[in-house]
């Protein structure tokens, strides 16, 4: 959306009188940038001889392999390791090539176990902290977090921590400078764009109705152990896969988009569907629009479950602005890139302990993030009088100016973080309850010897549900009681509050 596209509609040229209603709705920050690191891997030496052979490992390993096979047999995750850090957990296929062993903190990080290395300097252990935690928590709280993790875990088997080493580190900034991938980033014109030692590029889209759609823009490979550039349609993302909807609200608090935007995005979050954008784009005019004839159309779509979504889309147009479309322009950074490095990276922490290492790279970010924004890559003004100026002598483009000043996005006070996460649980429960309605529908359909259509003509859900509860028996109600159980601790993990005492057993 920008607001030249939004004076255009409809619902505009009806509410611009109202300037309480427009600026509530409508406004937000025009090329706005937030950033922080998205991704970080590192990895774990313990201090042992012999990795394959020690028999403190073996003692670990054996705690893992039991917990690993039930849940497997279970397909759940299982708790582990309770009495020596809360809230861990064993999930069942999650194992990465040779580390075919984990255990995890939801939402917060993942340890990778290797039980036989290939080589001796194959390092046994890597530890993923989720986006999540990252931005939520902040990077130093969230490494922290994991590192006592690990480190009380291995004391526990009479082992220690000897070396930390970064592994994988993605720089992300966030902005909605960027409303048109496919025509911002021209093919013909990538050269011209942008200098950089990248040989390859890499552009992916979709079709929708009548439109091609660009969400995906690449420069490098992605196995590269480097750096690899990419820009994506982050609000499809988060809408699609269904766990980081924290970043709605963040985007919203910093102005990336506007309220009207929130609206449309925690509909379609909850629907699981990009496109469904659309049918909340109507469902708003429907509440806020004043044209009762327009309102009673798309009224009796929406009832309608036949009603394909490109009937909205087409429908929508002109009548309430598109979505804020929210980019991310991401570096992945790998071991190859801080090694190039090398004794350029001074160790500024004082802190006298394995974790030095990590900690003096997060005191650099700033530095690392100008290394790559102009040694690495550089986007370049290339139109108009710049298109005679040779590529290399150009300035940055203003985007890319921005990107570059834009400083990582921590937050201090606890209670703008306890409503992000208050955020995420919201929506996890709506989605959550259209999932069980369907789930509901669709099972009383197939119970039901009646003839098929004269049920569905019905709005009996107290019927339907008494019909299901009813259809229970002895094992139907032990599993009820376990994923009961299993979504209490979940929800206090989101919430950030471990080792508190559970009453979720009872069959009730």
């Amino acid at each position: 959306m920008d607001r030249k596209t939004l004076k255009t509609t409809r619902i505009f040229e009806e509410r611009k009188e109202d300037e309480t209603f427009c600026a509530e709705w409508f406004a937000f920050k025009q090329k706005k940038f937030i950033s922080h690191i998205d991704t970080l891997y590192f990895m774990v030496k313990p201090k042992c001889e012999n990795w394959r052979d020690d028999e403190r490992k073996k003692k670990l390993f054996s705690v893992l392999q039991e917990c690993d096979a039930a849940a497997r047999e279970t397909g759940k995750p299982v708790p582990v390791f309770g009495d020596i850090y809360a809230g861990l957990e064993v999930e069942p296929f999650m194992g990465i090539k040779m580390y075919s062993y984990n255990f995890a903190l939801v939402d917060s990080f993942n340890v990778f176990l290797c039980e036989h290395p290939p080589t001796d300097k194959t390092t046994p252990i890597f530890i993923q902290i989720r986006s999540q935690s990252l931005w939520l928590d902040g990077l130093r709280k969230s490494f922290d977090k994991a590192c006592d993790c690990i480190e009380r875990v291995l004391k526990h088997f009479g082992l220690e921590t000897e070396e930390l080493t970064e592994n994988r580190i993605d720089y992300a900034f966030h902005t909605n400078y960027i409303q048109d991938m496919m025509h911002y980033f021209p093919e013909d014109k990538l050269k011209e764009m942008q200098v950089s030692n990248f040989e390859r590029w890499h552009k992916e889209g979709c079709f929708y109705e009548d439109m091609s759609d660009c969400d995906y823009f690449t420069l490098g490979r992605r196995k590269s152990n480097n750096v690899f550039f990419r820009v994506y349609n982050k609000t499809k993302e988060v809408i699609e896969l269904g766990y980081k909807q924290f970043f709605i609200a963040i985007w919203l608090k910093e102005g990336l988009i506007s309220k009207f935007d929130e609206f449309v995005l925690s509909n379609a979050f909850v629907k699981g569907e990009y496109f469904s954008k659309d049918k909340a784009r109507c469902e708003f005019y429907c509440q806020y629009g004043e044209d009762y004839g327009i309102k009673r159309e798309i009224a009796a779509k929406l009832n309608d479950p036949e009603t394909p979504l490109g009937w909205f889309t087409k429908r929508a147009k002109g009548l309430v602005p598109d979505i804020t479309l929210v980019c991310n322009v991401e570096f992945q950074t790998k071991r190859k890139f801080y090694d190039r490095l090398g004794k350029s990276i001074p160790c500024l922490s004082e802190e006298p302990t394995f974790r030095r290492r990590m900690y003096s790279i997060f005191e650099q970010m700033h530095a690392f993030v100008q290394f790559l924004t102009h040694d690495t890559i550089r986007f370049l003004k290339y139109k108009g009088k710049y298109a005679e100026v040779p590529r290399i002598k150009r300035p940055n483009a203003d985007w890319w100016d921005r990107l570059r000043a834009t400083k990582p996005l921590e937050y201090s006070d606890e209670w703008i973080v306890d409503y992000f996460r208050s955020y995420q649980i919201s929506l996890d429960a709506e989605r959550m309850k259209l999932l069980t309605v369907s789930k509901v529908a669709r099972n009383s359909v197939y119970d039901s010897s009646a003839d098929i259509m004269k049920v569905c003509g019905k709005e009996d859900v107290g019927d339907d549900l008494t019909a299901f509860l009813s259809g229970l028996n002895d094992n139907d109600i032990k599993k009820y009681a376990e994923f009961r159980l299993a979504a209490a601790r979940d929800l206090e993990r989101k919430r950030g509050k471990m080792g508190v005492e559970y009453e979720c057993g009872k069959e009730n």
